[in-house]
């Protein structure tokens, strides 16, 4: 689950629903800058956080924090019971698309040494190389996964930010931009929420300025129940620089 948290509500974003704009941004990527978003990319892109798929059809409590379990703070042991046979799924379904989708969760835990991580990485370094194998890949999949990371975080950055929140308001993931390294060049993309249903970008990585929207829920904090149900849209627009983005 992906929360946003207002003063008497948290907005509730599936985490599926947020791979499904993923792919979208993947599908929509490219122009004379940026080359265009291959088929694979594409597909996983939209599927790589379908694990969530039926753990986020119903939130899970935090007592501690009085508040829903986001992706972040979810308990890790089912956190990796989650990833694992999510992953399983689409390796029968898709498995580009798992192994990049292994690689993306692997990389959460980097220098990490809890033993139930280790295990989990273990086995999922082993699924990663049977993949590998069996796809004839004889490169690397950096590139897929850097770009996969910067989908995720292009729909997180709609997910976690209140619609037309200023550059100062910003969730702290991404006041700095977006970092996309592409083998040595490394671009920084500036997100800015110009209105409440426009995103502007600079450098504009697109086909085309374009429109969507993203289902969220609200949950009342004092009852802990969901009043309603809504959508939040974006169109995302080239930059223009103004004076007052602060």
């Amino acid at each position: 689950m992906i929360i946003f948290e207002e003063n008497d509500h948290f907005i509730l974003y599936t985490q599926h629903d947020h791979g499904l704009l993923s792919g979208e941004i993947a599908f929509q990527w490219g122009n004379s800058e940026f080359p265009l978003a291959t088929f694979n990319q594409i597909m996983t892109a939209t599927y790589h956080d379908f694990a969530w798929y039926d753990e986020d059809l119903q939130p899970k409590w935090d007592y501690k924090s009085n508040k829903p379990y986001d992706f972040v703070e979810y308990p890790t042991s089912e956190k990796l019971i989650i990833y694992k046979n999510g992953i399983s799924q689409l390796e029968k379904l898709y498995p580009h698309c798992a192994l990049l989708t292994s690689l993306h969760y692997c990389s959460f835990y980097n220098g990490r040494n809890d033993k139930e991580i280790l295990r989990f990485l273990s086995n999922e370094k082993k699924r990663q190389q049977k993949l590998k194998n069996w796809l004839k890949l004889r490169t690397n999949s950096e590139k897929d996964l850097s770009f996969l990371k910067l989908c995720d975080d292009f729909s997180l950055y709609v997910c976690l930010n209140e619609p037309g929140v200023s550059k100062s308001n910003e969730h702290p993931w991404y006041k700095n931009g977006i970092s996309y390294k592409n083998g040595d060049e490394e671009t920084i993309f500036e997100l800015f929420w110009s209105s409440k249903e426009e995103i502007t970008i600079t450098p504009f990585p697109f086909k085309e300025e374009w429109e969507t929207s993203i289902p969220y829920r609200k949950m009342c904090k004092e009852t802990k129940k969901i009043v309603g149900k809504g959508n939040t849209r974006i169109k995302f627009r080239k930059h223009e620089q103004r004076g007052d983005e602060n």
